[in-house]
């Protein structure tokens, strides 16, 4: 549906599977009072099993499946030396994430790991709902333009990630903000508040794989994975390393701190080789995008040193990132030519 731009039905699809998955985890959990795991476990997998069905239905609908039986064995092999590296960054993706829990149940409580997972889960959302449909439906038409002009695709890399870049830092920036505020008022009075302190880590990484969507799109226009290889080493030795070293000192803040810590690694390498596979061209670091990084990541320190700010220091704060967002989309104006 991507490639084929039917970007509504993509749309359509999201939202409704999105919905399914949380009405059935959710009534599951609730009408298991002794042990939820297992229903929930249930949920989860009658969920993927309608995901399956649903997608199939849709896509039949928009009649598209003939075009599966157009591939041939030599395109499938073609297809499967391509994408097995790329199963070493799904792998490097779940060990980001998810593997600190394990050392947080080692060293902490079920009630830490709870506390963890509220944090983690609320700093995701924005990732859930803007970037990866945006990655999802944004792609493919960078990927027609690319086949047919090169030059062209490249420049439309480049003028959107401008435009991605100061809309997230906007968006990311008032979450960083204003998310422990909405914490509060969704779990008063409960222990989860006490993730708060979290969010500057949580948000900033998830801040930094949105820009890694847009480095994967260069290297995958390259129809490359072989940058897979080192992103896996770098992020793996990086997460398990830093979770050693500081979730039995520190416990949620190491895991939190980790986590960041492990995405700048994973990110700065995958930096790298789009900067390589794009040369001469200079899409992503001009002098305006990396003070537009640099803003945010102070703004993050800001906020992890100083976390009890006024609402009203907040709104000028934001007031402030926007202001400067909007401020690098503005076109530099050619010199103007004086007569001899």
């Amino acid at each position: 549906m991507r490639s084929e731009g039917k970007i509504k039905s993509v749309a359509f699809n999201t939202t409704t599977l999105s919905v399914i998955q949380h009405i059935l985890c959710l009534s599951c959990v609730l009408s298991a009072k002794n042990s939820p795991l297992e229903p929930f476990i249930f949920a989860f997998l009658a969920t993927k099993i309608a995901t399956t069905v649903f997608c199939a239905y849709r896509i039949s609908q928009l009649k598209l499946a003939w075009k599966f039986s157009a591939i041939d064995l030599k395109k499938l092999k073609e297809m499967l030396f391509f994408g097995a590296p790329l199963i070493l960054t799904s792998l490097t993706g779940w060990l980001l994430l998810l593997s600190d829990r394990f050392f947080i149940n080692c060293y902490g409580t079920l009630s830490d790991i709870g506390i963890y997972a509220v944090a983690y889960k609320l700093s995701t959302s924005l990732t859930i709902a803007l970037v990866q449909p945006f990655a999802a439906v944004w792609e493919p038409t960078v990927f027609k333009l690319f086949a047919e002009d090169q030059e062209m695709g490249y420049h439309k890399v480049e003028k959107d990630f401008k435009k991605y870049l100061a809309a997230f830092v906007i968006l990311f920036s008032a979450m960083l903000l204003f998310i422990d505020d909405f914490l509060i008022l969704l779990f008063s009075d409960s222990i989860y508040t006490k993730g708060t302190s979290l969010f500057p880590f949580l948000i900033a990484s998830q801040f930094l794989m949105a820009l890694g969507e847009m480095w994967g799109t260069v290297c995958r226009l390259n129809k490359t994975s072989r940058f897979a290889f080192t992103v896996t080493f770098f992020a793996i030795t990086a997460k398990i390393g830093l979770n050693s070293a500081l979730i039995p000192m520190y416990l949620l803040t190491g895991a939190a701190f980790a986590s960041y810590a492990a995405e700048i690694c994973s990110q700065s390498v995958m930096a790298y080789y789009a900067k390589n596979l794009s040369a001469p061209r200079n899409l992503f670091f001009s002098l305006q995008n990396l003070g537009l990084i640099a803003v945010f990541m102070a703004l993050q320190m800001l906020v992890y040193f100083f976390p009890h700010m006024h609402l009203t220091s907040k709104g000028g704060l934001l007031a402030l990132v926007s202001f400067l967002s909007c401020l690098s989309l503005r076109k530099n104006k050619a010199p103007k030519l004086i007569p001899a």
